[in-house]
């Protein structure tokens, strides 16, 4: 049984979607109100009437029916609310769903792993209001689906990975397509998969605040072949904080105490474009004393807000640590509303 505001909700929804048929846009809220009442469920489960399950069914096999154009109207709707703000977090990330089991899925990209699965690669990035008690999520600002249709060629040369498309601009392009009020700050919050150097410069590029945790230990402008990692795990810590710490593999939940450093840096570009610099600022945490066997927690975030005291410093661990949201929602996906079992036998349909 849907909730009324549950029902309200989804007509607001998708009172604009594109569809060449009214039939579908009402088979489509159809569709939406059994799969909020019961997500986990399977589509035979969700839809109790014979006749609902074989619509179902229809709907997700119509060719006139695509992922983009159903996601496209929360998507408009959460920029809306969010041009009206000042400051928002722009949350980005990719969650690798797996259908491996489902061996005759045809169209499914190579997704990596051990045993080199396949399933679709979903890229999201959600805004979320900081400037709360608890950071509040706003909605989608975009949702991508990539799929790998060609192999990289591991010999291939530093120039030739330059000169092809790369899925780091996944990044860049999602970044590119949140057009907002030039009056809302935009801060691009990712994980280290986005310490690319063109990502970096692309929020640069287009007037986007940055929270990047680094990957790489980048050369420094500062001295020769000094190194970002050496760099600053020398700086002088200027504070502490105390950080909880979920638990995770290999790790037990505590309550971290960490030093907190901060600087101004230029990085360099990579080989061939060296001569490229960035300036931004580091934050550094570390924990010193970590419990008999675990790994001590170390961030080392890029960003390019300015960061002149250790509350700066603390504001950008805040920002940084609003990065778990995003996870929880690709954990809704595949835990609450088990889209890894659904059984449909193409893609577009699992899309």
């Amino acid at each position: 049984m849907v909730e009324v505001e549950d029902y309200i909700w989804i007509r607001n929804q998708f009172k604009d979607v594109d569809l060449p048929d009214l039939r579908l846009v009402d088979r489509l809220e159809e569709i939406a109100c059994r799969v909020i009442a019961k997500p986990d469920s399977s589509i035979p489960k969700q839809n109790n009437e014979w006749r609902d399950i074989k619509a179902a069914y229809r709907f997700y096999d119509s060719n006139k029916v695509r992922f983009c154009k159903l996601i496209q109207p929360h998507v408009s709707q959460t920029k809306k609310k969010v041009a009206k703000m000042k400051q928002i977090l722009a949350i980005q990330d990719t969650c690798f769903i797996s259908y491996s089991k489902h061996v005759s899925v045809e169209g499914l990209s190579e997704i990596g792993g051990e045993k080199g699965g396949k399933g679709i690669i979903l890229h999201t990035t959600l805004a979320v209001d900081p400037n709360q008690k608890h950071p509040e999520v706003i909605g989608l600002l975009d949702q991508y689906i990539h799929r790998r249709t060609t192999k990289v060629d591991k010999n291939e040369t530093y120039l030739e990975k330059q000169e092809r498309w790369r899925e780091s601009k996944i990044w860049e392009e999602a970044s590119q397509r949140i057009s907002l009020n030039p009056e809302t700050q935009i801060i691009e919050v990712m994980d280290r998969e986005g310490d690319v150097f063109d990502v970096i410069n692309n929020c640069i590029s287009i007037k986007h605040d940055f929270v990047i945790r680094a990957k790489n230990d980048r050369l420094l402008d500062e001295a020769a072949d000094e190194k970002l990692f050496t760099f600053v795990r020398n700086l002088k810590p200027r504070g502490t904080i105390k950080l909880r710490i979920k638990k995770r593999p290999n790790q037990i939940p505590r309550e971290a105490i960490l030093d907190v450093a901060f600087s101004t840096i230029k990085i360099k570009g990579p080989k061939s474009r060296k001569d490229e610099i960035i300036q931004c600022n580091t934050v550094y945490v570390i924990e010193k004393h970590p419990p008999k066997g675990q790994e001590p927690l170390e961030w080392v975030l890029l960003t390019s807000v300015d960061v002149n005291s250790f509350e700066d410093a603390c504001q950008i661990i805040e920002w940084y640590r609003c990065r778990w949201i995003i996870e929880e929602y690709h954990k809704a996906i595949k835990s609450g509303c088990k889209v890894e079992e659904r059984q449909l036998k193409t893609v577009e349909r699992l899309e």
